[in-house]
């Protein structure tokens, strides 16, 4: 079994997005040899926290860019050919407000980033407005979770 280097393995943690699997990729180990391997080391630990930071940093950033504008959104369409009248499936780019995607990132912010202040704060959204209405309320939830 080859041994590997604290070099090794900060070279591998960086960038890997904090997931063990890709690090044990990148070094052609098993995940339980990157567990054992962080748990040993304290620079190994502190240089996957700061990778796990990073995440959070691009989580936050997306939910705010989430809340100020409607970013693209590829969505798979089953649409209905005009000319033969047989369906065929469409990826297209739209510009709307994902709300699955917005819930997934405020779930990540609730348990992943608890430690910046994020806790779960429960509203309710009245989702017979209009658009802008429910990213008023959409953000309004978001201020609530974020502790000053």
């Amino acid at each position: 079994m080859p041994q590997y280097k604290e070099h090794q393995f900060l070279k591998a943690i960086k960038g890997c997005r904090g997931y063990y699997k890709v690090i044990a990729q990148r070094l052609g180990c098993s995940r339980n040899t990157v567990t054992d391997r962080l748990k040993a080391s304290v620079k190994l630990t502190a240089a996957m926290e700061e990778e796990m930071d990073r995440k959070g940093d691009d989580a936050e950033m997306l939910l705010e860019q989430m809340m100020a504008e409607r970013i693209p959104v590829v969505a798979t369409v089953l649409k209905v050919s005009k000319k033969t009248g047989k369906e065929h499936i469409v990826r297209e780019q739209r510009q709307v407000f994902s709300r699955s995607a917005a819930a997934a990132l405020i779930f990540y912010h609730k348990t992943k980033l608890r430690k910046r202040g994020y806790i779960e704060v429960r509203g309710n959204i009245d989702v017979n407005e209009n658009q802008d209405s429910i990213d008023e309320q959409l953000k309004a939830i978001a201020d609530k979770m974020r502790v000053k």
